[in-house]
Parts: structure tokens; C-alpha cells; sequence
């Protein structure tokens, strides 16, 4: 089994102060990790069929599936929602709600260990830079004649690795209140209409991160961003994590860097509550199923914790003729019926967890997985000749 080597914390340490930084070195234990796959052992309890299920490695098969259909379901969810308004002025301009950010650090000032450790933890620049937009998005306004309006928003956030390793950021920006942008048909771009709004951002962004920082505004129009370095347009989702959907790949250099530093740093992108509120995620059935049931655990344990409460009680005197007794046979019922529920919203699962086996390479999974297939076959063949042997 190939182990993250990084997770020691001395070799950590000594890669972290080196005089350069070991990219090359961390990209192939990174490759050598996520290249050897392990496969959990599921054994269902009806048939004795065993199936394998490859683990979820940063950067692996699986991993990429479940974060496409999350992205997938973000992105329907936005699709469904009209952030930008009508266009006018010949196709030029309109109003949108949402807006997308490129932060940059100047890698000829900021190493790249701290391009990405300074994003990480409580007061992390990305955090200092989060409370300015709240400073700024609260005073902002259209110009001297216009009332200033305080405009809320909620954020998501992704990091990428550049070629050379240093991180950027791509952030979406969910706004409250609409703002103008207009059409730049050279770089294929929706832009803030007054250049000047996006100053103190830019300024912002550059103090914190010590003055050599670089800040792009987008606006996202009909779900749609331009790429930077041509014209080209992305669902504006699919762009922000273009490389955490994908299994990774060593012709991808960027992709591979991306995949290695988020693991040798120990970030995750994680979308927010009022991120996903913002988009009405939350509307959808089986987010409200999921908090049915922890809502249902919750009240189990409570009910189970009342019990305990009164059964300690049985043997005091005086017991037997307080309100004790009736008390517990509500509780005993109320517990039956939530467990009864419980059970109808979560059946119970077909499937036990047996093992788990580890392959570095295809041949030997291939040998692996005939033999269990032989296996099953077999099984299959035994209950079918028991089904004819009845019918008999």
C-alpha cells in the first residue's frame, strides 16, 4: 500500500523550509499515492454477491465522479435562477447579481508556500480580504446622485495551481442587489461599468497579500465567464472546478500540481451554507429528506436520554405513585414511533462492509476482480438451481 509520505510531519517541515521548494518531488509521491487504489469489499447480505468500490482518493476516479455531480447539481440549480437582467444599449449592457473574481499573487514576491498557506485558517488573507468586500459591498453605490445601498452576498471560492505551482483563486460572487456591467469585445469579457468600482477591491486585495497581488472582475452573464487568456466562454461553475471534476492526469501539469498541492497543503474547497441557500439548493427534496433524518436522530437521542433520565429513578421510594411511570410509557412510545420512522425515511441497508484490498497497478486488479466475478457466478448458479430444485 502506498501511504502519503507527507503526512510525516518532519518531512513536511523539511520540504516547507528548503531553500526550493521540492514541486517535483511532491507531484510524484502525489502520483504514487493516488495511483494505488483501494477498493472496499461490499458483501450483500441477500446473495452473498461480493462487489469491489474504489475508495475516494483526492484526485481519483471516484473522487472527480462525486465532485462533477455535485458541480452538476450546483449548476442546474444556478441555471434555474436568472442572475443577470435584460440586455440593452444594442447588446452592451445589463445588470447582474453575480460577479467572478481572479486573485493573483506576484510569484517574484510571494514564495509559493505562501501563496497557499497564507489562504488557510481564520486569518487567512482570503478571510481579510472576504471582510473588506463586506465593508465596501455595504457603502456601495451607482454614483455621487444615487443613494448608497448595502448589498449582501455569499461566496465560493476555488484554488489552482498556476504551472509553476503558485496558487490563484477564482471566486463567484452572489450579490443581493443587481450592479451594471458592459460588453468589452476584445477580451470577450462583462466588465463593472465604472472602471473605478473596481479599485478598491484591486487595492485591497494587493495590501493583504503584502502588495503584490493582482485582482480580475467579471461579470457573469447568462451563466457564462471568459477565459483570461483568450476569448473563449465557460459555464462560469464547470470553469471554477475545471480540475477537481477531472481524475487526474500526468499530461495535465496544472491539473497534477492543483491535485498535489491541495493535498500537500491540506485544503479543501468547500461550498458554504449561504452559498448554497443563495442558489435555493436547499429547495430540492432530498436536501430536506437528509435534514428530516438528522432532525429524527436528534430526537431519538433525546427521547433516549429522557428514558435514562427516569429508569434511574425506579428504585427511589415513592417511585411506583409519582407521575414517573406514565411519563416513561410516552417516552417508550415515542420512541417506538420515531425509530419507526426513522426506519421508512433510512431502510436498512442490503450491504456489509467485509474488507478492503489495495492494487498498484491494472494487471493485478484484473486478476483480482475475474476471480471474484468467477465467484459470483458460481453463487448465482447455486441459488438458481435451488429456486428450480423448489419449484421441482
Amino acid at each position: 500500500m502506498s501511504a502519503w509520505a507527507y503526512a510525516d510531519p518532519v518531512l513536511w517541515e523539511e520540504a516547507m523550509n528548503s531553500n526550493e521548494f521540492p514541486l517535483d518531488e511532491i507531484t510524484m509521491e502525489y502520483s504514487d499515492w493516488v495511483s494505488t487504489d483501494e477498493y472496499s469489499l461490499m458483501k450483500n447480505k441477500e446473495t452473498g454477491e461480493i462487489v469491489p468500490l474504489l475508495q475516494s482518493k483526492m484526485g481519483n476516479r471516484t473522487y472527480a465522479r462525486k465532485k462533477k455531480l455535485k458541480v452538476r447539481e450546483i449548476s442546474e440549480c444556478m441555471n434555474e435562477i436568472s442572475f443577470n437582467g435584460l440586455k440593452f444599449d444594442h447588446g452592451r449592457r445589463c445588470n447582474t447579481r453575480a460577479l467572478f473574481f481572479t486573485l493573483e499573487f506576484d510569484s517574484n514576491v510571494v514564495s509559493l508556500q505562501d501563496s497557499w498557506t497564507s489562504t488557510k485558517g481564520v486569518n487567512s488573507v482570503l478571510n481579510q480580504f472576504k471582510s473588506f468586500m463586506k465593508r465596501y459591498f455595504e457603502r456601495y453605490g451607482l454614483g455621487k446622485k444615487d443613494k448608497r445601498r448595502e448589498i449582501e452576498f455569499s461566496t465560493f471560492s476555488a484554488r489552482e495551481a498556476h504551472e509553476s505551482g503558485h496558487l490563484h483563486i477564482h471566486m463567484i460572487v452572489l450579490l443581493s442587489t443587481p450592479v451594471p456591467v458592459i460588453y468589452h469585445k476584445k477580451s470577450g469579457s462583462w466588465r463593472l461599468l465604472r472602471y473605478e468600482d473596481t479599485i478598491p477591491l484591486r487595492e485591497a486585495w494587493a495590501r493583504y497579500v503584502g502588495y503584490s497581488g493582482f485582482l480580475e472582475v467579471q461579470g457573469v452573464v447568462d451563466g457564462y465567464v471568459a477565459e483570461k487568456e483568450s476569448p473563449a466562454r465557460y459555464s462560469v461553475m464547470s470553469y471554477l472546478m475545471k480540475y477537481m471534476t477531472k481524475a487526474v492526469s500526468p499530461e495535465d501539469t496544472k491539473s497534477m500540481y492543483t491535485h498535489a498541492l491541495h493535498k500537500f497543503f491540506n485544503v479543501r474547497d468547500v461550498f458554504s451554507k449561504r452559498f448554497l441557500e443563495d442558489i435555493q439548493l436547499y429547495n430540492i427534496r432530498r436536501d430536506i429528506e437528509s435534514n428530516e433524518l438528522k432532525h429524527l436522530q436528534q430526537r431519538i437521542k433525546e427521547t433516549k436520554s429522557q428514558i435514562k433520565k427516569i429508569e434511574s429513578k425506579q428504585n427511589n421510594f415513592g417511585y411506583l405513585i409519582s407521575q414517573y411511570p406514565q411519563e416513561l410509557d410516552k417516552l417508550y412510545e415515542q420512541k417506538r414511533e420515531l425509530e419507526r420512522q426513522l426506519k421508512e425515511l433510512k431502510p436498512p441497508s442490503k450491504w456489509e462492509y467485509i474488507g478492503r484490498e489495495t492494487f498498484t497497478d491494472k494487471k493485478s486488479f484484473a486478476v483480482f476482480y475475474m476471480g471474484l466475478e468467477k465467484r459470483n457466478m458460481e453463487i448465482k448458479e447455486q441459488l438458481i438451481d435451488a429456486m428450480q430444485s423448489v419449484a421441482a
